[in-house]
């Protein structure tokens, strides 16, 4: 289904969410009979909420486009639709305790061990991580984090920054 020479587009499957089988592009779910069974749903609904693959198989968590890749469209039953309407609101919940900005706010307060130490991440550090990420280009202009920040820090190439190495792998933006 990955490959682009492949004809077919569209799996119709009977219990194909369910355990035991896996496709990680499911974009549509389509429920054509009433259940309550709340493990089942979580199921099929968990199935189209996995990051879609590209025709190498690796996940398309590009931030430039993985909100117009991953979409998940549910075609159900007014229960199926409730369930799901809960489910968007509980993860809504916990998503919006998470930071959206990667500012100084953000950094302050953290715990970070050093060679000798624990230390807290004061008003003044976070402020001198925050112009090191802007003056890096880690951030861009809406306080969002970069692809070059990803890079560096898979690459391990962050700098010295207020005279302690590897800040910024610590507050784990």
């Amino acid at each position: 289904m990955l490959s682009q020479t492949e004809p077919v587009r569209f799996i119709f499957s009977y219990s194909a969410l369910r355990e035991g089988w896996d496709n990680p592009n499911v974009f549509v779910i389509c429920t054509l009979k009433h259940s309550d069974n709340t493990i089942s749903r979580h199921q099929e609904v968990g199935r189209g909420l996995r990051l879609a693959v590209n025709q190498e198989g690796e996940r398309t968590d590009d931030p430039a486009v993985v909100h117009d890749i991953n979409i998940l469209t549910v075609v159900a039953g007014k229960s199926y639709k409730d369930f799901v309407l809960n489910m968007q609101r509980e993860v809504s919940e916990v998503l919006s305790a998470r930071p959206r900005q990667a500012d100084e706010s953000y950094c302050k307060g953290k715990m970070i061990p050093t060679e000798k130490e624990e230390i807290e991440i004061d008003p003044k550090m976070a402020t001198e991580i925050y112009h090191y990420l802007v003056k890096n280009s880690y951030v861009d202009t809406s306080k969002h984090i970069t692809e070059n920040y990803s890079q560096a820090k898979e690459a391990g190439e962050f700098g010295v920054l207020a005279r302690r190495t590897s800040i910024l792998r610590q507050v784990n933006l």
